[in-house]
């Protein structure tokens, strides 16, 4: 339920920001904002999920954050496209799918190695069913994932300052449209100054 409140907010996000960087152009800036914004919200719905009972605080972290990283994607993916120019944008975006699903394999092994046993408080406040209560789940038990959350919450944040400290780009796609454009005016123009022989 959670993950589909947080979709169904990310769609206003996304289409606002959409909006909003095809109007301004303001791409790099835009997308610093929202991955900044997206980081915090990622940090404290990490935090508070290793709290018990802080469900109501869970799904507002939540559809905070859908808000800020839908916002974010399309941004990133416009801002990826301008930065590689002139590689094309269907190679651009395909290796960065290969490159987030690479990190995706990696870091599922290390968050869950980063996992620890529960301790008994945690064992009467986890919401996970046990295999004695469903058979199909095998020796699967509830563990604790605090570190996890934790180390995940503090990658995000190193990423997102990263990313406004040393990231730069230089439009490169726009500035060569604008240039072609100014190019067919002027051709334009002198067209239309030469006198017509007849």
């Amino acid at each position: 339920i959670v993950l589909g409140v947080q979709n169904a907010v990310g769609i206003v996000g996304g289409v606002a920001a959409s909006i909003f960087t095809d109007r301004t152009r303001l791409f790099e800036e835009t997308a610093k904002v929202t991955l900044a914004l997206s980081s915090v919200f990622t940090s404290l719905m990490m935090v508070t999920s290793c709290i018990p009972h802080q469900e109501v605080l869970i799904v507002i972290f939540f559809m905070c954050q859908g808000i800020v990283s839908s916002a974010s994607y399309p941004v990133t993916v416009e801002l990826m496209i301008e930065t590689s120019y002139p590689v094309a944008e269907a190679t651009s975006l395909g290796l960065s799918l290969i490159v987030m699903h690479v990190q995706a394999i990696i870091f599922t092994f290390v968050l869950e190695s980063l996992s620890r046993p529960m301790t008994e408080y945690e064992r009467i406040h986890q919401k996970c069913i046990s295999a004695h209560h469903n058979p199909s789940y095998n020796n699967t038990q509830p563990k604790d994932m605090t570190v996890a959350m934790l180390f995940y919450a503090g990658l995000s944040a190193l990423q997102a300052i990263g990313i406004i400290i040393f990231f730069k780009s230089e439009n490169r796609r726009i500035k060569k449209e604008k240039i072609e454009k100014i190019i067919v005016n002027n051709q334009c123009s002198m067209n239309e100054d030469k006198p017509l022989n007849i």
